[in-house]
């Protein structure tokens, strides 16, 4: 179902290029914004759709709604109800929240809209993190992986179309008589940001399989979006680089994702964050933890 999905989406976004509410029409007419949750496919079909809709930047809810609104929903035993629902995570950062018919905090409780006051904030992609005036409730650790991954998931898409927009322009550009793509700082640069996509796609890729599963995730989800966080600085430094001034300018496409890079890396925790668990879990001594990630990958 996955690849269908992936390619479902795709189409969606590409004939509704640029518009974002066309994208979500689109979606929800064809019943994906559910999917994840509810009996609608499952955490690996939310993340595909994430995946996509980051890939095309498309500024959506449906995959905060999908990956832990739902899931909250799941938890306690309700079901959500109909229009956008936000899940409050972090009540100074809620994304979407001013789009949301309704709130879904920690412990599952739903606020309908009316019933909090919204600070509208942005990230720096200019993606709605809003402040609301509800109590902060303990995160679920399960919600906290799911987080992590999400964003882990949309930064490892995100930077395989910065790649591709990469590549396309340094064979594009010439310059002293031969496309930019020939010489070798650049080539060897664009070599090491393709190196980042790989290492981010196999993390992200493990890291799913380990929480969709039944064994402990902390480790590959942490692991995931350490790595997610370094390529998505490096990444994005090495794309700027490689378009000149032209990469910031509103006419070319690549800082819709570089913005989105920068700003997911440190949500849901930075790298500092998941370093700092990946470290307490692995222990002084991390050969017995490496060789059961290697069984478990065998």
């Amino acid at each position: 179902m996955t690849d269908d999905l992936a390619d479902l989406v795709r189409r969606i976004c590409t004939d509704h290029e640029h518009d974002p509410d066309r994208v979500l029409a689109a979606l929800t007419s064809a019943g994906l914004t559910h999917v994840g949750f509810a009996g609608e496919g499952d955490l690996r079909d939310a993340l595909t759709i994430a995946a996509v809709l980051a890939a095309h930047a498309v500024p959506t809810h449906v995959p905060e709604q999908a990956v832990l609104a739902g899931r909250l929903a799941e938890r306690a035993g309700v079901r959500l109800p109909d229009g956008p629902v936000a899940a409050v995570l972090d009540p100074a950062a809620v994304p979407w929240a001013r789009a949301a018919t309704h709130l879904i905090l920690a412990d599952g409780t739903l606020l309908p809209a009316g019933a909090y006051r919204v600070t509208p904030r942005t990230n720096l992609a200019g993606e709605p993190r809003d402040e609301v005036d509800v109590a902060a409730a303990p995160v679920p650790d399960e919600l906290e992986l799911r987080g992590a991954l999400l964003r882990s998931v949309q930064i490892a898409a995100a930077l395989r179309t910065v790649l591709d927009l990469t590549l396309r322009y340094a064979r594009e550009r010439v310059q002293f008589g031969r496309p930019i793509g020939k010489l070798d700082a650049v080539r060897q640069q664009v070599a090491l940001l393709a190196g980042e996509v790989e290492a981010t796609a196999a993390g992200v890729e493990a890291a799913t399989a380990a929480l969709a599963g039944s064994g402990d995730a902390l480790i590959p989800v942490a692991a995931a979006k350490v790595q997610a966080g370094i390529a998505a600085t490096a990444g994005a430094r090495i794309a700027h680089q490689v378009h000149g001034a032209i990469g910031v300018t509103r006419e070319h496409p690549l800082h819709r994702y570089t913005t989105r890079l920068w700003s997911w890396r440190d949500e849901f925790g930075g790298e500092e964050y998941w370093a700092a668990r990946l470290a307490a879990a692995v222990g002084p001594d991390p050969w017995p933890v490496l060789a059961a990630q290697e069984r478990m990958g065998s």
